[in-house]
């Protein structure tokens, strides 16, 4: 009797034992669709996180480039202005691009247009100052004041008046060269050791026929020389209310008078502070009045080549008249 009952007793604990593990196996299953629902759940939000940092990666460069772009552009302008001898527009823009590049210094890009930048502005160094030799050359009121109002945006007019002075120093030594070596060519046939002649030598070959012409030919190669140092010398701008056209040859509101007063030291020193006001855009709204910034900006640097002439005239003077004895 213990036995059957025993039997029984085990039996119902096998069938309750059969159906926790129905219920088991149910719950894993459960489990296991939960498990791969989560999974393919995780998968997509692992896939869309990548993806938005892609996406902010992106928008984090996409200021950068066009910063790049906009760089780009401006080189491009940059060059434009030189080729059409805006140098007031050039030298505007100029600290501007220098800003872009240094922000972003550390871009191999950056550094490759830091160089270029370097070889623009060697080239348009060297392509203001044939513009300023050819003022000195023959007097141009516009072509004056293009290569004046560029290096005051540059703050080198000392420089500027240096060169210049330096220019007609050494063309009066060309000029009257030239000459003498041309009319001996004529005269006696040309000598290709003529060329390594001193000046003094090529006087002494002069036939005493030809001095008369050469004197002339000399004094016309000085005077013409002269001309254009006294006429930047007494070069003051003035300021119109009109628009008129700029130092670019598009509008400019100078004009040109003379006068021989002396520049007085106290205002001169003044000058050599090379102003630069960053609120100047051009120079044809800038220099509709004496009270324009600009204007003053002008002023200051013909009144410090006036200066730097008055004191070198002297000496290209003793120069001129010791090429005619």
């Amino acid at each position: 009797m213990l036995w059957v009952t025993m039997k029984k007793w085990g039996m119902q604990l096998v069938m309750e034992l059969e159906q926790d593990l129905k219920v088991a196996n149910v719950i894993c299953m459960n489990g296991r669709r939960h498990i791969s629902s989560s999974k393919n759940e995780v998968s997509r939000d692992l896939v869309v996180n990548v993806k938005s940092k892609k996406k902010q990666a992106l928008l984090d460069v996409l200021p950068v480039l066009t910063e790049l772009r906009h760089a780009q552009d401006m080189q491009m302008e940059l060059e434009t202005f030189v080729e059409k001898e805006n140098y007031f527009q050039a030298f505007q823009l100029l600290p501007e691009y220098l800003q872009i590049l240094e922000n972003y210094s550390g871009l191999s890009a950056v550094q490759e247009m830091g160089r270029g930048i370097e070889a623009w502005l060697a080239r348009t160094i060297r392509k203001l100052d044939n513009h300023l030799l050819g003022v000195c050359q023959t007097f141009s009121e516009e072509s004056y004041l293009t290569v004046i109002d560029a290096f005051a945006l540059m703050g080198d007019i000392g420089g500027m008046a240096e060169k210049m002075q330096s220019f007609f120093l050494q063309e009066v030594l060309s000029r009257t060269h030239i000459v003498l070596k041309e009319m001996l060519e004529e005269e006696v046939g040309n000598n290709t050791q003529r060329n390594r002649f001193t000046y003094s030598d090529l006087c002494v070959q002069v036939p005493e026929s030809k001095l008369r012409s050469c004197l002339l030919k000399t004094l016309e190669s000085i005077f013409s020389l002269m001309r254009s140092y006294y006429a930047i010398m007494s070069f003051c701008p003035e300021a119109k209310n009109n628009t008129s056209k700029s130092p670019s040859g598009t509008s400019a509101d100078t004009g040109r008078s003379h006068s021989s007063a002396v520049v007085n030291q106290d205002d001169v020193a003044a000058t050599k502070s090379d102003r630069m006001p960053s609120s100047v855009s051009n120079p044809d709204a800038s220099t509709s009045g004496t009270d324009a910034p600009f204007y003053q900006l002008r002023t200051d640097a013909t009144k410090l080549v006036k200066y730097t002439f008055e004191r070198g005239r002297r000496n290209l003077w003793q120069l001129a008249t010791s090429r005619l004895y």
